[in-house]
């Protein structure tokens, strides 16, 4: 069987019978349902807060929030992210301006400075690997750096040695989000405006990470990584 490198942690199917039955029975699948009323609720109570809402996935949270907030012009951003962070800057009638990372891939405030102009109206950060103060992680992705000079072969070779033995694994961020159709003839999105980036788009994978990944397959896979 092969490895992933990622799963969901599903309940047993028959404690969920009960609910789907009453969805059914409801005949509300979308728009404000009772189970989505019921969710929000919830988070609220947990997250002792007043107000959310709950969105099927993060580009529409962000393109909602750049609605929100009538922004305009210019958003500086980083290409080196989940293609969300950007299609949502450009679904908003946006122009993406792209800076470069850090060796641990959060956005650049030197490089942010440098690019505001008369044109901008926001900043879309993404953090990534480092540690913050007061910040809890969720341990979702479990990255690793794949150098070749001193691991003796390449992210990409690595990659297909896992694969070979069942292990699917994710090349992080690749392809740069500025070398996607829509933004590559931007002038920010030359490889030279972004040397950190694009070093991490052929260094960086994700390694299988979730509650059902057994101990065999744990050292399965780290023994083809060490070997």
């Amino acid at each position: 069987m092969s490895i992933t490198v990622t799963k969901p942690s599903l309940p047993p199917l028959a404690e969920l019978i009960q609910y789907l039955e009453d969805i059914w029975e409801r005949k509300i699948l979308t728009n404000n349902g009772f189970y989505h009323r019921m969710f929000e609720k919830e988070l609220c109570r947990y997250l002792k807060i007043l107000h959310l809402s709950v969105f099927t996935n993060g580009t529409f949270s962000l393109t909602l929030a750049l609605q929100s907030l009538r922004v305009t012009g210019e958003v500086i951003t980083t290409p080196y992210s989940f293609a969300a962070t950007t299609h949502a800057i450009q679904w908003n009638g946006l122009t993406p301006v792209f800076v470069d990372v850090d060796e641990c891939g959060n956005i650049s405030p030197e490089k942010i400075e440098h690019a505001i102009g008369p044109q901008t109206t926001a900043i879309m950060a993404v953090h990534y690997f480092n540690d913050i103060e007061n910040v809890r992680h969720n341990y979702i992705y479990f990255p690793i750096f794949v150098r070749e000079n001193e691991y003796g072969k390449t992210r990409d070779e690595l990659c297909e040695n896992l694969k070979e033995n069942g292990i699917f694994v994710r090349r992080y961020f690749y392809p740069l989000i500025s070398e996607f159709l829509p933004y590559k003839h931007l002038p920010s999105s030359s490889r030279k405006n972004l040397p950190n980036a694009a070093t991490l788009s052929k260094e960086v994978i994700c390694l299988p990470m979730y509650a059902d990944l057994s101990e065999d397959d744990v050292k399965k896979v780290v023994n083809i990584v060490q070997n």
